[in-house]
């Protein structure tokens, strides 16, 4: 059984009580206790408690980093062959126009560079 012992200073110590009674001849001749002091074990039940929590707290932060990684990777794939494509095509029309002008506009490459 749980219960609070008082020490001499006041300071209430949480315990496990085992107690028992001592019978000789049929008659109740005594009682056994056995207290068992809980504040190690509450200390350590305590920094198991918060152990616990900061793993949780980095599981999750960890867990944040792979998906932005992954929303990452996702957005820039399509935004790579964009500036593939515009290079290509630019590089395409040149040698058929011969013009210093670029197709598409160099502002598609603008605006996909700026946005990977």
């Amino acid at each position: 059984m749980r219960c609070e012992l008082l020490s001499r200073t006041g300071e209430a110590i949480p315990v496990d009580l085992s107690a028992a009674i001592v019978a000789e001849g049929g008659r109740d001749t005594a009682t056994v206790g056995v207290f068992h002091d809980l504040r190690e074990e509450m200390r350590r039940d305590a920094e198991l408690s918060n152990a616990r929590q900061r793993l949780e707290e980095a599981e999750k932060t960890a867990l944040v980093s792979e998906l932005a990684g992954a929303a990452a990777h996702e957005l820039n794939q399509p935004l790579t062959s964009v500036l593939g494509f515009s290079s290509c095509s630019s590089a395409a029309r040149r040698r058929t126009t011969g013009a210093g002008r670029s197709w598409p506009p160099s502002s598609a490459r603008r605006s996909a560079w700026r946005a990977s």
